[in-house]
């Protein structure tokens, strides 16, 4: 009966780990991936016996010492493997004596995480009984006793099954029950009570902003600069089919002439790193980072001698209205409940929400950068084209931070990139 239960918890183990693996990648997390534990705690064993081992009876709390290891295979799966040192004592009353057992187990329990700081599992234990003594009074020894070695006991498996909760970020504790199924003589349960320190445990920093600015501006200089030309094919497409053809082909030909503008302008006035075109209609590939085929010259045509190597950074610059700002900064600490345990939590404060005509610097999923990184010019000339009334209120605006036109733009923004790389990487 005991090899069939090892057996379908072999089985169970197996198939546990092999789930796990298999969502190695599905639920990625920042969690570390190999946690060391230091172990430490009480053994509570009770007994029920058959012969030849009658007459034994339960004992107290008796301490042990111990290293694990975690490895977590996916978002909720964990792996926990390690060796414990301790001893449990179990007094016999008839005739009164003691029996002390030192232990060495070996444990792998499968977990899975069912809240951000409580892990369930269950798994195995084998115990190497490394000594047996039977412990007797006897008034003729200084001590009042003595000790003799026994027999009976042996090393055994048990099956174990446990919680284990995230005190702080670096500390858990662990409530554990296990029950031997190998050694058909003795019914010994053990419950265990564990406190678990993380010994590799690293705290998750939160990167500055001007450390990633610093980044960005060095790949930048290193890398290239793809600039997104609209098409208006969608507004053209509707007027077509609403038949105003002839507003659809002055439609046309004015975005060909802004993006003509725009090509002269970088190619004339930026120096700072190497620069591509790309229609806005091959955004999604150039996310995927497929470039074949899609990159322009300066005729606007495909230039199959554009190239990018695949590990080359490379970002996204484009005339559009810019995004809040989302840079973060320190404000105060809040008490919080995470992954890694209850502790403190770093709150933080972001930039305004508003939008402003602007040449825009993007990373390479199309994402807007951020302070302190100098990711914007203000073009406020587009918006006097769309809207001639707004002079009064855009010109002075204009006057003292904005570009006139799409070289001063383009210019403007060479010289900011040049003056932020100098400043962080001379």
């Amino acid at each position: 009966m005991a090899k069939l239960v090892i057996i379908k918890f072999t089985l169970l183990i197996i198939l546990s780990i092999l789930l796990t693996n298999k969502g190695i990648n599905q639920n990625p997390t920042d969690e570390q991936k190999i946690t060391l534990f230091l172990n430490g705690g009480i053994n509570l064993s009770t007994i029920s016996t058959q012969a030849p081992f009658k007459n034994y009876s339960t004992s107290g709390g008796y301490p042990f010492i111990g290293i694990s290891v975690s490895v977590r295979s996916s978002k909720y799966f964990f792996i926990k493997t390690g060796l414990q040192y301790g001893y449990s004592e179990i007094k016999i009353s008839q005739p009164y004596r003691k029996q002390r057992n030192t232990c060495l187990d070996a444990h792998l329990i499968p977990q899975v995480r069912i809240l951000k700081f409580i892990k369930v599992g269950a798994g195995f234990i084998y115990s190497q009984v490394l000594s047996s003594k039977t412990v007797t009074p006897d008034g003729s020894n200084l001590f009042g006793f003595k000790k003799s070695n026994a027999e009976g006991f042996g090393s055994f498996a048990s099956l174990t099954g446990g919680v284990n909760i995230e005190l702080y970020k670096r500390a858990e504790i662990g409530f554990t029950y296990s029950h031997n199924v190998t050694n058909s003589h003795i019914n010994y349960g053990n419950l265990q009570v564990s406190v678990n320190w993380h010994i590799n445990k690293k705290t998750q920093k939160k990167t500055s902003p001007k450390a990633i600015a610093r980044a960005q501006i060095l790949d930048l200089k290193n890398g290239t600069l793809l600039v997104r030309l609209k098409t208006s094919t969608p507004k053209i497409e509707a007027l077509k089919k609403s038949g105003k053809n002839e507003l659809a082909e002055k439609t046309q030909k004015r975005q060909e002439k802004e993006n003509r503008a725009i090509i002269t302008a970088f190619s004339e006035r930026f120096n700072f790193c190497k620069v591509g075109f790309f229609y806005s209609d091959n955004s999604l590939k150039v996310k995927n980072r497929i470039f074949d085929g899609i990159l322009l010259n300066d005729s606007l045509q495909p230039d199959t001698a554009i190239y990018i190597h695949p590990e080359e950074s490379f970002f996204i610059a484009e005339f559009g209205n810019t995004e809040q700002d989302t840079t973060q900064n320190f404000s105060h600490y809040s008490k919080a409940t995470s992954q890694e345990g209850r502790g403190r939590e770093p709150v933080y404060y972001g930039g305004t929400n508003f939008g402003i005509n602007a040449l825009i610097i993007r990373d390479e999923n199309f994402d807007q950068l951020q302070n302190p990184f100098p990711y914007y010019i203000r073009t406020q000339f587009r918006s006097l084209k769309k809207h001639p009334e707004q002079w009064i209120f855009l010109f002075p605006v204009a006057l003292i931070s904005g570009a006139w036109n799409y070289d001063d733009a383009v210019e403007k923004m060479d010289k900011k990139l040049e003056k932020f790389y100098n400043r962080n990487h001379e």
